[in-house]
């Protein structure tokens, strides 16, 4: 997690597990012309890793990071330095 967000942003109860999860996941992302959404197939080790294994908590989590992941991808992107 990018050092002083916590200290900036308040989170409900549980907030800060899922930013951290959805900071590693975002190191599984494609990159090619843009930056791609987070794979399913990344979600899914996480979870397993993590030992979320019921149904209703994956779902939960899948709904999170993409909710997350939706909102970075619409973020505007930098300007070109060159």
């Amino acid at each position: 997690m990018p050092p002083g967000l916590v200290a900036r942003v308040e989170l409900l109860p549980g907030g800060h597990q899922i930013l951290a999860a959805f900071f590693e996941l975002s190191t599984d992302r494609q990159l090619s012309f843009s930056e791609g959404p987070i794979p399913f197939t990344a979600i899914d080790a996480y979870a397993r890793r993590m030992g979320i294994d019921g149904l209703d908590e994956f779902m939960q989590l899948r709904r999170l990071i993409r909710t997350l992941d939706a909102s970075y991808l619409k973020r505007p992107k930098a300007a070109d330095p060159s």
